[in-house]
């Protein structure tokens, strides 16, 4: 197999599709066209085999790579020209989205079509920045898997070539999460209805159905180019200096970091969490204790359960039931919360406010800025029970790494002497992919969210003898959607998905009675129920790099996340006030 046969054999096939997407643009853009001769069917399907064929082509060019010899001028050729064929992907993808782009701009400004063509044209551009993204995730891996190539056959490779090309994957990495963790975080519009709620859901389903599917690649990825080093080390191990082994052994335990990170359900969990899988359905999110061995290092656990690591916790005496709280945050701290600070976690106090910050943030270590008001309490002390009101008024740096969020918990977990407990909680959380929590039917298992859960009541009991069965069962469609509702109930799930958190100024408000709970952003109400935790319950608020994964149908994992920028949440008001 040889460059001009897989040129020959795939640019007409690929050439083929582009033009009927291209031409299918032009329709679109014409109104006198659009209504007789647009076929969005025929738009997907085209996508879709294009993408096929370019995938195709890739194959070829990979395999023809794979038959050569190792830095022949022979691969080199065939490398380049993968390389360039990945470029002209680009810049097709970008021409394309230049175009739908500009549509957009132009049917916002002029009201031109119906609502649900313009939803439409944006659950296409979403596909196209997709696609965008993918390619430049793929890019960089060709380019990783080149120098490993390379250094099989000569032994070396440029000083830091291999680390500027990890550290430019992981980036193309968190931009595709970043990209899919926005569609999640949208909130869908009141009043959509008919097709363009369709429209709408079917692009957050796609969003939402991307983070298993890339997981799962990069996995396959990260063990294919570990496969690759491994030969390395045995082909040429006499070959290589020093200097070299040095090197390629980092890189590999880089490589092995990811992997551990990548890895369903990696690690071990405590015992109870394993024995009741239904709790840990309901408490990953921020009551899950964690401790896995990666390569003899180990791995942190979640925030809450770093209070036993905590250096300093201030002793203050918590009556059980505090009439009233009101903290602007203004000059120091007070003495009501106890400060929480791990891994570069910091917490400043500012002309805005309290700012709960994390610098910056890495895989190799678990950073957490927080404050609690339960230090040294026994759960039947815990300060708060309803009715009350909280109203927290907060913004953030933006999308987070990790986990934020504020509210009340009961600190389920077996620290600072206490005994483990099922988790319960009325709070407003965030979670960012590659997070996936999905407890409550159809809300995401990540984003910006108003929820409560109490496992604490005999309802939920009464379903841990058959959390085995439940994950089985839940993997057909048809049963998890009858199972789940039920289970919801008895564990007191509710949610609702937010806007998202950005760096302007939003009220938060909690109403949480004896047998409702209600969550309002901006005086607008944003989830009204019947279900309600019993308490009582202490307030946390917290940022933090954690991700964690538990979904009904039986997929966890754990683990850090790395943030270059600093990550944030800033409090200006948290008052708690007894309901009437």
């Amino acid at each position: 197999m040889n460059k001009q046969h897989i040129s020959a054999t795939s640019t007409l096939n690929i050439e083929a599709e582009r033009d009927t997407l291209w031409q299918l643009e032009i329709v679109r853009d014409d109104i006198r066209r659009r209504g007789i001769h647009w076929n969005a069917r025929l738009w997907e399907r085209s996508l879709s085999r294009l993408i096929g064929c370019e995938a195709a082509r890739d194959a070829k060019y990979q395999q023809c790579i794979d038959e050569l010899y190792d830095d022949s001028q022979e691969q080199r050729y065939v490398e380049m020209a993968l390389e360039q064929a990945l470029a002209t992907d680009m810049q097709w993808y970008e021409q394309l989205a230049t175009r739908q782009h500009g549509a957009l701009e132009h049917w916002l400004a002029t009201q031109q079509p119906h609502r649900f063509e313009l939803a439409e044209l944006h659950e296409q551009h979403t596909r196209i920045q997709a696609r965008q993204l993918a390619l430049k995730v793929w890019r960089q891996q060709v380019a990783i898997e080149s120098m490993e190539r390379q250094r099989r056959a000569i032994g070396r490779l440029a000083d830091g070539g291999w680390a500027r090309g990890w550290a430019a994957l992981q980036t193309a990495f968190r931009q595709e999460n970043d990209f899919y963790q926005q569609i999640i975080a949208e909130k869908l519009p009141d009043d959509a209805a008919g097709d363009e709620l369709s429209v709408l859901q079917r692009r957050l389903a796609f969003a939402q159905e991307a983070f298993p599917r890339i997981t799962a690649q990069r996995l396959a990825w990260c063990r294919q180019l570990r496969a690759m080093q491994r030969a390395t080390e045995q082909r040429a191990s006499r070959e290589l200096s020093s200097v070299e082994r040095s090197a390629l052994a980092a890189d590999a335990q880089q490589l092995d970091d990811a992997i551990d990170r990548l890895r369903p359900g990696a690690g071990s969990k405590m015992l109870w969490i394993v024995a009741l899988c239904i709790v840990l359905l309901i408490g990953l999110a921020h009551f899950l204790v964690q401790s896995s061995q990666a390569g003899g290092r180990t791995r942190t656990p979640s925030a809450p359960a770093l209070l036993a690591a905590m250096s300093v916790i201030a002793e203050i005496p918590l009556k059980n039931a505090l009439l009233s709280v009101k903290d602007n945050f203004r000059q120091r701290l007070s003495p009501r919360w106890q400060p929480i600070q791990i891994g570069g976690g910091q917490l400043l106090i500012t002309d805005a406010g309290l700012r709960l910050l994390v610098p910056r943030a890495r895989r190799d270590r678990y950073a957490n800025a927080q404050i609690v008001d339960y230090a040294g309490q026994s759960r039947e002390r815990f300060p708060w029970r309803p009715p009350l009101r909280l109203t927290v008024r907060a913004r953030s740096s933006g999308l987070i790494a990790g986990t934020a969020g504020f509210g009340f918990w009961n600190h389920p977990l077996a620290l600072l002497g206490r005994r483990s407990a099922l988790p319960a909680a009325a709070w407003f959380f965030y979670a960012s992919p590659p997070s996936d929590m999905p407890l409550a039917l159809g809300v995401p298992g990540c984003g910006w969210k108003a929820a409560c859960i109490d496992a604490t009541k005999p309802g939920a009991l009464a379903w841990a003898p058959l959390a085995p069965p439940v994950l089985l069962l839940n993997n057909l469609p048809w049963l998890y959607r009858r199972i789940w509702p039920a289970v919801q109930r008895s564990l007191t799930i509710s949610e609702a998905l937010l806007p998202p958190l950005d760096s302007s100024w939003h009220t938060y408000t909690l109403e949480w009675r004896e047998q409702s709970s209600r969550f309002a952003v901006d005086g607008t109400s944003a989830l009204e129920t019947p279900r309600s935790p019993s308490g009582p319950l202490g307030f946390v608020a917290w940022v933090d790099n954690q991700w964690a994964m538990a979904t009904p149908w039986g997929r966890f994992g754990w683990g850090l996340l790395e943030a270059a920028q600093p990550q944030w949440l800033d409090l200006d008001l948290v008052q708690i006030e007894p309901l009437a």
